[in-house]
């Protein structure tokens, strides 16, 4: 029973550790905080009892047995988990030297205690100095890990970089498994104890340090790929602003002439010139109406892009409908430019994929209008041949290697404004959703001194 309790207190450390795992995937549970740490309990619960017994009916090494439950923990980990695997290995590595220095350091305290024992014996000095040293070493990254790991495990995505940090790890932690002595004998010859808690002292230092330098370096590439999309972005902006101007002059043009029309018509119709007016009408709408001009709102702007991108369709072959009703101007969250944003990235997309659509049913239909809820949705649907590229939910791309800017940039507007932006499609249909809530009276209220 003695030995029974020793090993359990021993295996207690996979508590602290198992929470410090935990820590950086906040947002990545498949289940709430509360039910991932319960769940994660039940497992210690039924695993430190089944080690412990193992290890007193049994002639497997302590270090065997730690080493399957640490397998049999990681896989519960990563069913706790949506990440990626290279990302779960990291952590969990990280979190696995973590653990080996504080067992290292605890042999060190039991060959203070027990000089003629060895690592494979389990003594009460061993599992509480084991237990403590963990907890406190959770304790003392459990924060950075919540704020700095989440971070990384959020934004960065290279499994290249994820890998060379496990690999890191697992060379640490392989020599710390190596360096666990097998009598405590040896530790006092010469100067080997001072040189084992120094070793130990230089793994830990040395992997808080790779962590600190790998979110330093990873943040700075972080940022520059958020620079480099926002840039982008910003083109993107420019240019459909450069289409809309170019339409507007064009429309503004012809709305300038149409007075002289008129006052040349009027003339004619003085002179009852019935067939002058009636072949004057059809040389102006051959030669000045190529393009066809729809009036689907108030707001010059959306209408400019509206009309660019329906011309863009019917030439393409597609046929496009919309409804817009546009809320009040105190109540519209998005500002001119990021509603013909958003308006303009899906209807472009809209337009290139239905284009690529080979049966004659080409389609484009899009509603933005203010619901009772509050919220303003623009809604799109377009025919399509279903063919994506994907990465996880995130969608890539079809014309060249990159990601899909335009959609990033309205998911990126819609966000802005505590909204959302989801894309999905069928075998021959894609769906772009935007939710974005609209402005409520009392926040754009206030007094003026």
């Amino acid at each position: 029973m003695t030995e029974f309790l020793n090993a359990v207190l021993s295996a207690l450390i996979i508590i602290p550790a198992g929470l410090l795992s935990l820590a950086p995937m906040k947002k990545h549970l498949k289940y709430s905080p509360k039910r991932t740490v319960l769940y994660m309990l039940i497992i210690d619960c039924v695993l430190i009892p089944a080690d412990a017994f193992v290890k007193i009916r049994s002639s497997l090494s302590p270090s065997i047995t730690f080493m399957i439950m640490l397998l049999i923990l990681f896989i519960a980990f990563v069913s706790f988990t949506t990440t990626g695997l290279c990302k779960s290995v990291s952590v969990y590595m990280f979190v696995c030297v973590i653990v080996s220095v504080c067992v290292n350091l605890s042999n060190a305290v039991d060959a203070t205690a027990n000089p003629s024992l060895g690592a494979s014996f389990e003594t009460i000095e061993f599992g509480i100095s084991c237990t403590l040293m963990e907890t406190a070493a959770a304790l003392l990254l459990f924060y950075p890990m919540y704020r700095y790991g989440s971070f990384l495990i959020d934004n960065l995505n290279s499994s290249n970089i994820w890998n060379s940090t496990s690999v890191i790890s697992g060379l640490f932690l392989f020599l710390n498994i190596k360096l666990m002595p097998v009598k405590y004998e040896t530790l006092y010859v010469n100067r080997v104890f001072q040189l084992y808690i120094i070793i130990q002292v230089v793994v830990f230092v040395m992997e808080i340090l790779m962590g600190a330098v790998f979110y330093n370096v990873s943040a700075e590439i972080i940022s520059a790929a958020a620079l480099k999309v926002r840039n982008h972005v910003l083109e993107l902006v420019e240019a459909d602003y450069e289409k809309q101007q170019k339409y507007i002059e064009s429309t503004a043009r012809i709305r300038h002439d149409f007075k002289h029309t008129i006052r040349t018509l009027e003339v004619m119709a003085g002179e009852a010139d019935i067939d002058g007016i009636r072949a004057y009408l059809k040389e102006y709408s051959d030669t000045e109406f190529n393009e066809h001009v729809t009036n689907y709102c108030m707001n010059s702007a959306l209408n400019a892009t509206l009309n660019y991108y329906a011309n863009e369709a019917v030439a393409a072959g597609i046929t496009f409908t919309c409804r817009i009703e546009l809320p009040s101007a105190e109540s519209m969250p998005l500002t001119d430019i990021e509603l013909c944003n958003i308006t303009g990235n899906i209807l472009e997309n809209a337009v290139r994929s239905a284009s690529a659509v080979q049966d004659t049913d080409k389609y484009i239909k899009l509603t933005i209008t203010p619901e009772h809820d509050g919220k303003l949705y623009i809604v799109a649907v377009n025919s399509f041949n279903g063919l994506v590229r994907r990465k996880g939910a995130k969608y890539l791309s079809t014309v060249n290697k990159g990601s899909g800017i335009g959609l990033s940039s309205i998911t990126a507007v819609a966000e802005l404004h505590g909204g959302i932006a989801s894309f999905d499609n069928s075998e021959n249909e894609f769906y772009s959703d935007v939710m974005v809530p609209l402005v409520s009276p009392s926040s754009t209220s206030g007094t003026v001194a």
